[in-house]
């Protein structure tokens, strides 16, 4: 039967008044990830590639032909042909529902290991990940940039000198506004490099780290991995463990990579190609804070991926035109529909803090994402940055978790988080 709407179908699945529902890939998975506790599945891979109807202008009569002549061409190769006999002649595509054990196990809400377990070890260094990954957590982020020579590198910030001893190594090579850019080094060189605890640049503080209680700053043990090398480690990691954690991958400043002759989304696509990702929905997300470069992953480069509209504040300076505002109301998430799968929203955009009387005030961002069926993924969750007005990490945990319901949230501490939702729930 035909349903009016994605929510519609879902739904009926849930009260038992289907047995399965055909939709979108992104869609079938999003329906998982909303629902954890419903007992839903969805194939490991998409059934097909649906056609695309083409409507060709009558006054442009070559263009017309090069499209006629180009079906008729994908026609005498056979593949049509066979979609037909398989999909519309017989019904052993559907006669064999898929089994549990080949999709991702979900759970409310997923655990992103934010920069790693950076809580604990220098972020986006593989050991970081390892750990994020022996913790359990769900998905594991890779912030990427590219290097002169346009290799993926998973690093958090466009320059070097937060977290590396680029400054020692290459002195010389600051611009001139002093801080030294990753997109000027080559791959080879950037090697040479050994990644630190995060540390502040201020001329009062320099080199001191930024949380004191983490990781010492000094010495410098790491090094900086490519996005590909990281993805290897992991599924080598999900291979030994029996797991299979997926990867949160956040592009960096792409508006600025292309000013700068580079293309962020075509080279993190490319590494996704190359390791076997592209096509796994259900273990890929992709995130960014500008929404150009998430319609263009969308329409353009047909990323058959979730994507996820990251949040932050207007005077944060982020590498985007798009007012974020706008995008916390509900004609601003309705837009965020028509190209992504959820939002990444800043903690205080859903926790405004408490009455004199220490209630909890939450927005109705939630709420509001919620409604149009979209993922609501907030950051970031640290014990050792706290809102001024909660008391614990678990007191932040159960707002953001059992109060605003959210889907899943990055925390620099995937353990602890871990370990709260195996709690049981006392009401």
């Amino acid at each position: 039967i035909e349903v009016p709407s994605y929510s519609k179908g879902v739904a009926m699945l849930i009260a038992g008044q289907a047995d399965a529902m055909v939709a979108d890939m992104t869609q079938s998975v999003l329906a998982t990830l909303r629902y954890p506790e419903a007992g839903l599945t969805t194939l490991s891979k998409p059934l097909t590639i649906e056609p695309i109807g083409i409507a060709v202008s009558k006054d442009d009569p070559q263009f017309f032909n090069l499209v006629d002549n180009y079906l008729r061409a994908y026609e005498k190769t056979g593949v049509l042909t066979q979609l037909r006999k398989k999909w519309f002649e017989g019904n052993t595509w559907i006669a064999s529902p898929p089994n549990r054990g080949s999709v991702m196990k979900t759970h409310s809400p997923i655990v992103i290991a934010h920069r790693g377990a950076s809580g604990y070890l220098p972020e986006h260094t593989l050991a970081a990940k390892a750990m994020a990954h022996a913790m359990g957590a769900d998905f594991i982020e890779q912030d990427v940039v590219l290097s002169r020579d346009g290799i993926a590198i998973v690093l958090h910030d466009i320059h070097l000198d937060s977290t590396t001893n680029v400054a020692q190594c290459f002195p010389d090579r600051g611009r001139s506004d002093g801080r030294f850019y990753a997109i000027d080094f080559d791959l080879q060189e950037i090697r040479q490099l050994r990644v630190h605890e995060r540390t502040q640049l201020d001329t009062e503080s320099n080199g001191l780290a930024v949380f004191s209680g983490r990781f010492p700053a000094q010495p410098a043990l790491f090094q900086v991995p490519t996005l590909a090398e990281e993805i290897t480690m992991l599924a080598g990691l999900d291979h030994s463990r029996g797991r299979k954690t997926g990867l949160y991958i956040e592009l960096k400043s792409p508006n600025w990579h292309r000013q700068e002759g580079l293309d962020l989304s075509a080279a993190v696509l490319s590494v996704l190609h190359q390791t076997g990702y592209w096509n796994r929905p259900e273990q890929v997300f992709l995130q960014c804070f500008d929404d150009k470069t998430l319609r263009q992953l969308r329409c353009d480069l047909q990323a058959p991926l979730p994507l996820i509209q990251l949040i932050g504040d207007n005077n944060w300076g982020e590498d985007s035109d798009v007012d974020y505002d706008y995008l916390r109301t509900s004609k601003g998430l309705s837009y965020i529909t028509s190209y992504a799968q959820g939002i990444g929203p800043f903690v205080p955009h859903i926790y405004l803090g408490k009455t004199k009387a220490g209630t909890v005030q939450l927005s109705e961002l939630v709420t509001l994402a919620h409604a149009r069926d979209l993922l609501v993924h907030p950051y970031t969750l640290r014990r050792d940055e706290l809102p001024h007005d909660v008391d614990s990490f678990t007191e932040l945990l159960d707002i953001l978790i059992q109060q605003a319901g959210v889907d899943g949230l990055f925390t620099d501490f995937p353990d602890m988080v871990v370990d709260f939702l195996r709690k049981p729930i006392i009401t």
